[in-house]
């Protein structure tokens, strides 16, 4: 029988706020686009090098950043980031890897620049 083992994400070092987009309420506009803290998880956070941006996406984008986190946790590609009061939004799909000794997810951001979202 084979043992499972859980790892928790190797080097978490940052508190990470997800934050869910959704559009319940409505007022005389029609309906109120709004972000709610869903939870808050420890994280690997950390710049996307440029040889990683020239990889991933041919050039070298600025403020873009790496989130790994454990595989357990709910993302979904419309959350908002918040890391430190910072604000970052999913480029792409949160990827999952199913490694036997160290699944996790990774997800790639960008820093947003107009803060009026949350």
């Amino acid at each position: 029988m084979d043992s499972v083992i859980f790892m928790p994400v190797f080097f978490p070092n940052e508190e990470i706020e997800l934050w869910s987009y959704c559009e319940d309420d409505y007022d005389f506009h029609g309906p109120k686009n709004e972000y709610t803290l869903r939870e808050k998880v420890k994280g690997n956070f950390s710049p996307l090098s440029t040889t990683s941006s020239l990889k991933e996406f041919g050039k070298i984008l600025t403020d873009t950043y790496r989130l790994i986190l454990d595989e357990n946790i709910t993302v979904y590609d419309t959350d908002l980031i918040v890391v430190n009061d910072v604000k970052y939004e999913i480029i792409g799909t949160p990827e999952n890897w199913n490694h036997k000794l160290l699944p996790h997810k990774t997800i790639l951001l960008q820093k947003l620049r107009n803060n009026s979202r949350v």
